[in-house]
């Protein structure tokens, strides 16, 4: 099993140090940064006292960031709901901040849109295919993207309907 006590060759950081440091390259949520954190050795009490001062010098900010990534997926990736509250629960953020992220995410641009944005990219590929074939692995790929089944059907129905013509 690895330690838990940093190299002794690195300079001993001190725990905000090091959590300013990990947050300079991205952002993290307090789930994360604790972990972080606590895998490099330092010890809980040291944690959150850095925790409460980062909240408090507004570096750390579960809601922000479980915006900012709902948004990047939505809008970048493509995800669809189940996908980005899977990634943000799997990053220790509430469920409740969750929720609202997610809302403001498809506040712009509705789930539905993005799905079909999503899958009309992969239009000129599946056109080459057997309906069924196509069908399925249409409705696949929208599922593997977080899309809920009511949306996958809408969408594979639009779009494959199209097929026909």
């Amino acid at each position: 099993m690895k330690s838990l006590k940093p190299p002794k060759s690195l300079p001993q950081l001190s725990c905000l140090e090091k959590a300013v440091d990990l947050l300079s390259r991205r952002s993290h949520s307090r789930s994360e940064l604790a972990t972080k954190l606590r895998r490099r050795g330092y010890e809980l009490a040291a944690i959150e006292v850095t925790l409460s001062k980062l909240v408090d010098l507004s570096y750390l900010d579960d809601a922000k960031f479980a915006s900012a990534k709902a948004r990047d997926a939505a809008k970048i990736k493509r995800h669809g709901p189940l996908r980005i509250r899977q990634d943000l629960r799997q990053r220790g953020v509430a469920s409740n901040l969750i929720d609202q992220a997610i809302a403001e995410a498809y506040e712009e641009t509705p789930a539905l849109e993005v799905a079909k944005k999503s899958a009309e990219r992969q239009m000129n590929r599946l056109k080459k295919l057997d309906k069924a074939v196509a069908r399925r692995r249409m409705a696949g790929m929208l599922q593997r993207r977080g899309f809920d089944g009511e949306t996958v059907r809408r969408v594979v129905g639009d779009l494959l309907g199209k097929f026909d013509e």
